[in-house]
């Protein structure tokens, strides 16, 4: 186990243990003629309890208020023993499906957090009797204070290790919201305690509705200011999908954004591979990466594949409830809550966007909404990243043999040649033609003469290898660019693909007798031969011309070429 998790567990259980060894403390100090009364408030605080906002860093409550009644009223004793007990039931309630660990530590947190507070209550001169007396107001503040402060920085602690997975509530605004209600609960703490001791205790009950109206109210605000991270959020993927960026770039911002507004733990965008036949993952955030992105998923295989298969979303509240996940990846298992939403263009579904959550019930109608709109945008940025590429391919593309083309050649060769001045390499480029190839196309046709260019265009990348670039150069002719080659591994090279044409025998439909076709090839070298990309490109045309009067099915080099000029 690693250091921080161990630290992490042991800062968990002290923080337990502590809060039980105060507990055990004070348990003498309870009153037990007021249980009564210390029931119905504890009813009072679980009722905030259950309207809680919650946040990834905690449970915004309005319970402050009774809190400080029965401090006012009781004593540390009570509100310890109260707010331990009635955060341990609103936890396991209104937590839904957190562990027993988290409902342990937020228990003690609490308790811890009251014992703290009234540590320092008593250091700053606070009464023992008229705790609620005008002159006893600074101490009353600074208890309120010390409760805020340690009660946030002890959750802070314990979320710590994986607060980079929830992104949904800075912090800065937690502590914001929060203050509110400390703000408004403790004035009404007061008006509470005067009630009770003037009046009655069930006038102090019914004061503590306008409380849980305004937790009410909050929990309507924090929705709304939710909902415009959720416009937020959707605007920033509209305006990134008219950027050109990498389909990998566009994902990743995609799954980011979603982070903005739904809390997940892990994320993946899984994309249709027609190579591999299989979805893999093109975007994952989340501590299994590394897994994920190792995963590859078949047609119709597992849950991923069901959601394809079907084109249609599905909230997942609780995987441990549902035994077709036994099989799933372990990625998946770890996860208590999935959402999945297929990618459909064209009514077809060529991915799938999975969002998982280790709390089970983490996701609800309203987070499926908002990604079924996300994913409907990321759907529209894979299908014209795949037609850019598409049309990409046809620009630097031969029609006929699949080969690069002249254009794209000659772009790579002036790139290739900057690369080698730079780097005080040499290049080799190769222009090979097929032998009397016009007297092949007037005997078998101009389609037979396309089904040849192909099947040489096959040879010859067979034969060069990937580290190199072959292209159809125009007409008949080939061309090869050989970076860091020289003139004897290029004219290695060269024999190569002229014996490797030469070889192999050619089927023509109709022709009983196998064909075989010839090469002629050049050589240059860069920038022994030429000093630029014409001055190369014009002597290895130049060699390519000695090798066709030579008789061609040859090789010719351009540093052996005396004879003929190299400049028209």
């Amino acid at each position: 186990m690693r250091p921080k998790g161990v630290l992490y567990i042991l800062f968990t259980w002290c923080v337990i243990v502590i809060a039980l060894l105060i507990l055990a403390a004070t348990a003498g100090g309870l009153d037990l003629d007021v249980s009564l009364e210390l029931l119905v408030m504890a009813s009072l605080w679980l009722a905030a309890e259950g309207l809680a906002v919650s946040l990834p860093q905690g449970r915004l409550s309005a319970g402050w208020a009774v809190a400080i009644a029965i401090f006012f009223t009781h004593g540390l004793p009570a509100v310890v023993w109260t707010g331990g007990i009635t955060t341990m039931l609103g936890q396991r309630l209104f937590g839904r499906g957190d562990p027993w660990r988290t409902t342990l530590f937020n228990a003690a947190q609490c308790v811890l957090a009251f014992w703290l507070a009234h540590f320092v209550y008593l250091r700053l001169g606070g009464s023992m009797i008229e705790k609620a007396a005008p002159a006893n107001l600074p101490p009353v503040l600074a208890f309120t204070a010390a409760y805020f402060l340690a009660n946030h920085a002890l959750v802070y602690l314990y979320l710590l290790p994986r607060r980079r997975y929830h992104p949904l509530v800075h912090w800065p605004e937690a502590l914001k919201w929060d203050a509110i209600t400390y703000f408004f609960g403790l004035p009404l703490g007061y008006v509470m305690l005067f009630l009770w001791q003037e009046m009655a205790f069930t006038a102090a009950v019914l004061l503590f509705v306008p409380v849980l109206v305004l937790q009410f109210v909050l929990r309507l605000y924090v929705n709304l200011t939710l909902t415009n991270r959720e416009l937020y959020a959707l605007y920033h993927v509209a305006r990134r999908l008219s950027e050109n960026l990498s389909l990998e770039h566009t994902l990743d911002f995609i799954l980011g954004s979603v982070k903005q507004v739904i809390s997940f733990r892990t994320g993946v965008i899984y994309i249709w591979s027609d190579v591999r036949q299989a979805f893999l993952p093109a975007a994952v955030r989340g501590p299994f990466a590394k897994t994920v992105k190792e995963s590859v998923i078949g047609k119709g295989e597992g849950f991923i594949g069901w959601i394809a298969e079907s084109g249609e979303p599905e909230i997942v509240y609780d995987t441990r409830q549902q035994p077709r996940f036994k099989n799933e990846p372990s990625f998946i298992i770890a996860e208590r809550a999935l959402i999945a939403i297929p990618l459909i263009a064209e009514g077809e579904a060529f991915g799938v966007f999975l969002l998982g959550e280790r709390r089970p019930y983490a996701f609800d109608e309203r987070h499926l909404s908002i990604l079924i709109i996300i994913a409907g945008q990321a759907a529209i940025a894979i299908k014209n990243t795949r037609l850019l590429a598409q049309i990409e391919s046809l620009a630097r593309t031969d029609t006929i043999t699949g080969l690069f083309n002249r254009r794209y050649f000659l772009l790579r060769l002036q790139a290739e040649c900057e690369r080698a001045l730079d780097q005080d390499e040499p290049l080799s480029v190769i222009l090979a033609d097929i032998d009397y190839f016009k007297q092949f196309n007037e005997t078998f046709g101009p389609l037979v003469g396309d089904a040849a260019l192909r099947e040489v265009a096959r040879v010859l990348k067979n034969a060069v290898g990937g580290y190199n670039l072959l292209a159809r150069f125009g007409g008949d002719e080939f061309a090869v660019i050989l970076p860091g080659a020289a003139e004897k591994v290029g004219r290695e090279t060269a024999l190569h693909l002229r014996e490797a044409v030469e070889r192999h025998i050619f089927g023509v439909e109709g022709v009983i007798e196998p064909l075989k076709l010839k090469i002629s090839v050049g050589l240059a070298v860069f920038p022994s031969d030429g000093a630029t990309l014409t001055d190369v490109l014009r002597k290895a045309e130049r060699a390519l011309d000695a090798a066709k009067a030579a008789g061609g099915n040859t090789v010719v080099a351009a540093a052996g070429v005396r004879n003929i000029s190299y400049f028209r």
